[in-house]
């Protein structure tokens, strides 16, 4: 996914289970400045259908569990949590990982 913009989005909720859908699934670690390490089973939301669907009536996802928003080119991009009941933590990644 290098040169890339991507938007991961992250829950907070413990112990609670994924609805996944049809998007691919891979596996995302997140670097701490640190040296922490935090691995994570992220959906994919490549197309414009996936990214607008996003979350929505999702009710659960465990904490190891993510959407990644990728973005072919970097751009503004706007994010809208209609119909989103769980609680979200979102980063933003630039081009170059940080």
């Amino acid at each position: 996914m290098r040169g890339t913009m991507m938007l991961l989005v992250l829950t907070m909720l413990a112990g609670a289970s994924s609805a996944a859908g049809a998007m691919d699934i891979e596996s995302l670690t997140i670097v701490t400045k640190g040296g922490g390490a935090h691995l994570f089973q992220v959906e994919v939301a490549r197309t414009n259908e996936e990214r607008s669907q996003g979350l929505m009536f999702r009710e659960k996802l465990e904490p190891d569990k993510g959407m990644l928003f990728e973005f072919r080119q970097p751009q503004l991009a706007t994010m809208w949590m209609k119909n989103t009941v769980i609680s979200l933590d979102m980063l933003f990644i630039r081009k170059n990982g940080e």
